[in-house]
């Protein structure tokens, strides 16, 4: 039981991890890349997109391994979303050091609230 968790979340993980890193490649391939990502800011493109980052690794863990499953989907996703965030601000620095939103959250609700 604990195996099919951890598998789980490991494929939800990686289904989040990659789907970024296809969504940011695409923007490498210059003018095509730029306008599949044009296409994909629109229906039908983005309800795939918006999908695939949020209810089906849920679905399908659940399907394959039941309620433990969608258990290690939900937890695989967070986890996927936490890791690209964390290298989405390291690779831009100079963003970060700017005005963000979580800075003002963090001033208006306090830090441990903001989390």
């Amino acid at each position: 039981m604990l195996n099919e968790f951890f598998i789980s979340l490991a494929i939800a993980c990686g289904a989040v991890l990659a789907g970024s890193l296809v969504l940011h490649g695409l923007a490498l391939l210059g003018p095509l890349g730029k306008r599949i990502l044009s296409a994909c800011g629109r229906a039908p493109l983005l309800d795939f997109i918006v999908a695939w980052f949020t209810i089906v690794p849920a679905i399908a863990m659940a399907i394959v391994y039941g309620w433990i499953g969608l258990a290690g989907a939900i937890l695989g996703q967070v986890i996927g979303m936490t890791l690209w965030c964390w290298g989405h601000e390291l690779t831009h620095r100079k963003a970060v050091k700017g005005a963000r939103i979580v800075t003002v959250l963090n001033r208006v609700v306090g830090r441990p609230r903001n989390l």
